[in-house]
Formats: structure tokens, sequence, C-alpha cells
């Protein structure tokens, strides 16, 4: 029962974000996160520090590149940036959960993503990269890896959405 609850808030939320204006994929995102944040998935500490540590170090490239492209000598980062460190772990929680959930959900379902699906992905996106189907390949690998990967979280994300549709 708690799980039917669960999906008419996301329904309900899907409605709200509808009649804000947002297009259909930052609709997608919005619910994506709303089930991560109800989701009674387990979050290994472990994966949470591996995720914290690539966002800090991010943050940290960032702001040496800021200074950088200003032309300013670099002697430490701000202290705005040691006030963020929560919020990244936070964000890094929450990073790692969407993706056990979207794993939970490929896992659960079945899903998998045809030769077709990632031959035309492809060639979309060379399409959009204005470059050759030959260099998205050989960019995507022989077995369209890269691809693959974010075709099955396309796909379990539209589900999502899909399941929120339905109640």
């Amino acid at each position: 029962m708690q799980c039917l609850d669960e999906v008419r808030e996301l329904k309900y939320l899907q409605i709200r974000l509808e009649r804000s204006g947002l297009d259909e994929q930052q609709i997608k995102e919005a619910l994506l996160e709303k089930a991560a944040e109800q989701s009674n998935i387990h979050v290994p500490n472990e994966q949470v520090e591996r995720e914290y540590t690539a966002l800090v170090q991010t943050a940290k490239q960032r702001i040496r590149y800021e200074y950088m492209a200003e032309g300013k000598p670099f002697y430490g980062f701000p202290e705005s940036f040691y006030a963020a460190l929560e919020s990244l772990r936070v964000e890094a929680y929450c990073s790692v959960k969407t993706e056990l959930l979207l794993q939970a959900v490929i896992e659960a379902e079945h899903l998998e993503v045809s030769r077709e699906e990632l031959e035309k992905e492809g060639l979309a996106s060379a399409k959009r990269l204005e470059v050759t189907p030959e260099m998205a390949r050989m960019f995507y690998g022989d077995d369209y890896g890269l691809l693959k990967k974010d075709l099955l979280r396309r796909k379990a994300i539209d589900l999502i959405y899909e399941h929120a549709v339905l109640v």
C-alpha cells in the first residue's frame, strides 16, 4: 500500500511539473529524483565516498581553471569551497542512490537494448555531433558499450515516468 501512495505522489508531482512549463526530460529527471528520494534502496558508504571524492576533485579542478582563465595566481581554495563540501556529500549520496535505483529497475524489469537500437542511436548521435558514423562507433566502441548504458538508463527513467502516469 505504501508503494501505491508513493506512485500517487509521483503522479501528483508529475501534474505539477507539467503545469510548470518544464520540458518532458526535466519532468522525468524530477520524477526520478523524487522516486530515488522515496526509495528504501541500500546505499553503500563506499560508493558514496567514491562519488564524493570525484565530485570534490571536479570542483577543485573547476576552481583552479577559473583562476587560471582569469590570470589570477592560485593561493588556495576560497572559504566558500569548504562550506560547500557537505552539500557535495549530499549530492554524492543522491547520485549513488539514483543510479542504484535505476539499476534495480533495469534488473527487475529485465530491460535490454537491441543491436538495432544501439546502431540507430549511434547514427543519431553522430548526426547531432556532426561526425561520421565511423567516428561515433570508434568513440562508443564496436559494441556501443557506453551508449548501451545510457540507453538502458533512459529506458528505466521512461518506465518510472510511465508508471507515474498510469495512476
